[in-house]
């Protein structure tokens, strides 16, 4: 082995050793100041009736810096946002719930059945963290530990949602040469999340324009609703609309295409190019 090629080999394996290794995301339950009061989530875990006056949510090796504002801490269904404390970790939170504040037994621990505490939050990149562990008091108990009870897990990191943009479909058959002056587009338009917007152009230029209003399409023409009914029908409503209108070929090559736009901003735009003799 030449020495260049050792010198390379051994960049090489310096630059792996170095690499970060990513850790996955870790969400525990911890009962401080007990020592061993540290559980994983989805736990079923046996408290002491005393000995503690708070219970610590850790989120550790985040995927991204948690958003604190999205955190949602709540005790069999109870928020308990006016007795949380949440404060922000490199790579997490450290969030902290405080008990016994008020004599309220809804925002505490029930002694004489299990007790649900739950967590979720979401990061600067829309990924969702959850946790959730069940408690239960026991006046034997001297530590916690956990219940032999085993809880089957959901996933504690779950990825945003895809929000697709509308889909539009030509349904009608487009020659690739005419002789003729006009052509009828026939298309489909549907949106799961609700559509507000669709544009028929011809060779860049807006020519008609499609406003969902109340639920109805509105056509207009040049930003104004037409004076009389414009040739053709446009049917359905925000979530499917059905299009078929008459269009003017002018000479040369025609491009025409049809852009929609839905409720949360998504576009779609796709074309037809057709020659008129």
């Amino acid at each position: 082995m030449t020495r260049l090629l050792r010198v390379g080999l051994a960049f090489a394996i310096g630059v792996a050793l170095a690499a970060p290794v990513l850790a996955e995301p870790r969400i525990q339950l911890k009962v401080p100041p007990f020592p061993s009061g540290t559980f994983p989530n989805f736990s079923s875990v046996t408290l002491p009736s005393s000995g503690y006056a708070a219970l610590e949510i850790w989120v550790e090796d985040a995927l991204a810096a948690i958003q604190v504002s999205t955190a949602r801490i709540r005790l069999n269904e109870m928020p308990m946002t006016p007795f949380v404390a949440i404060n922000p970790l490199p790579g997490g939170v450290r969030v902290i719930i405080k008990l016994g504040v008020t004599l309220s037994p809804e925002y505490s621990l029930r002694k004489d059945s299990e007790n649900v505490l739950t967590f979720e939050a979401t990061d600067t990149t829309k990924v969702a963290y959850h946790a959730r562990f069940y408690l239960t008091i026991d006046p034997a108990a001297s530590v916690p530990r956990l219940a032999a009870m085993r809880r089957a897990s959901t996933p504690e990191v779950v990825a945003p949602t895809v929000k697709l943009p509308p889909e539009v479909k030509f349904t009608s058959t487009w020659p690739t040469r005419t002789h003729d002056t006009t052509a009828v587009l026939v298309a489909d338009v549907s949106d799961a999340e609700g559509l507000t917007r669709v544009v028929i152009e011809v060779n860049g230029k807006d020519v008609e324009e499609i406003q969902l209003e109340n639920e109805r399409p509105v056509r207009k023409r040049d930003g104004f609703i037409a004076r009389g009914s414009l040739p053709g029908e446009v049917v359905g409503d925000s979530r499917h609309l059905t299009i078929s209108v008459p269009i003017q070929l002018p000479k040369n090559i025609i491009v025409v295409a049809i852009r929609a736009e839905n409720a949360l901003g998504l576009r779609t735009r796709i074309d037809r190019v057709i020659t008129r003799d």
